[in-house]
């Protein structure tokens, strides 16, 4: 088997410059990708915050049919949070959500920031909640008056 001379060149693995090159194509990469990453999580949160929200509202009135009771649900906006509460006296709390730092509970339409749902399990008034991410996009949560009805739109 004849032996190779340390003179002649090899042509076997990577010189200095060809790496140097990958890895800055790779930080380039990664510093393009990654606020991407970000604004992606942060739009599903908001989507699956939504999803929640409609959900909550959904249970609320179900369990004001069912137990025959008056229920609310009571939105601060200044805390970035809702809260679920029966109408018994006690005024107790039943469930407290709040919402992460990247999402904003904006605002509601309803009076008092409170939707009311009645023994029959029907909102006395409709109205929307607004949400937002950091990212600028929004979320609405419609709740129509008579029917109960509630929708998740990306439209005001």
């Amino acid at each position: 088997m004849p032996r190779k001379s340390p003179l002649i060149k090899s042509s076997e693995g990577y010189t200095l410059i060809e790496l140097t090159a990958v890895i800055a194509i790779m930080g380039l990469m990664t510093a393009i990708l990654v606020p991407l990453g970000d604004e992606f999580i942060s739009r599903n949160e908001l989507k699956a915050a939504a999803r929640i929200l409609t959900s909550d509202i959904r249970y609320g009135e179900n369990k004001a049919l069912v137990e025959e009771r008056d229920y609310k649900i009571r939105f601060f906006p200044s805390s970035n949070e809702y809260r679920m509460y029966f109408d018994s006296g006690s005024g107790r709390k039943f469930k407290s959500i709040k919402f992460s730092k990247r999402l904003d509970l904006r605002k509601t339409n309803f009076n008092d920031d409170t939707l009311w749902f009645n023994r029959k399990g029907k909102v006395y008034q409709g109205g929307t909640i607004t949400l937002k991410d950091n990212y600028n996009n929004w979320i609405y949560v419609k709740v129509t008056p008579v029917t109960g009805r509630v929708k998740i739109d990306y439209q005001p």
